[in-house]
């Protein structure tokens, strides 16, 4: 069931995708959209919570929705891919070494394969705390 989320009341263009931006804000862009520029619609400014995917409803309103449990994993490895390739484009291969060192030990965790303990321990000697 979606959520109604701010009352903005924009008003569609035929051959537009609409979407809400990471800053919360209305955006559209004409398609095709190959060579095409995002635009701002309404600076709507919502915060957005993890877990829901955010839109425009039928009524030209911003609403949201639930992600599933699987849509919500979808959503983090997705992230968890993005702060990778931002760390490997800021040629920072230290923080990458670190952080793939840590996910390693996280999934071990994940999978049950070493206990909280362990886990806490690695991640200390790894972070150097």
């Amino acid at each position: 069931m979606e959520e109604l989320v701010k009352e903005v009341g924009v008003l569609r263009e035929v051959g537009y995708l609409y979407f809400i931006n990471d800053s919360g804000d209305v955006i559209r862009i004409k398609m095709p959209h190959e060579e095409n520029s995002p635009e701002l619609v309404v600076a709507a400014g919502i915060t957005k919570e993890e877990g829901f995917l955010y839109f425009l409803d039928k009524n030209g309103n911003i609403a949201r929705k639930e992600l599933t449990e699987e849509q919500k994993k979808e959503q983090m490895e997705e992230k968890r891919k993005e702060r990778h390739e931002n760390l490997r484009d800021s040629d920072d291969n230290e923080d990458l070494d670190l952080e793939m060192e840590l996910k390693k030990y996280k999934d071990l965790f994940d999978e049950g394969l070493i206990d909280k303990e362990d886990y806490d321990a690695k991640k200390k000697e790894i972070l150097g705390l």
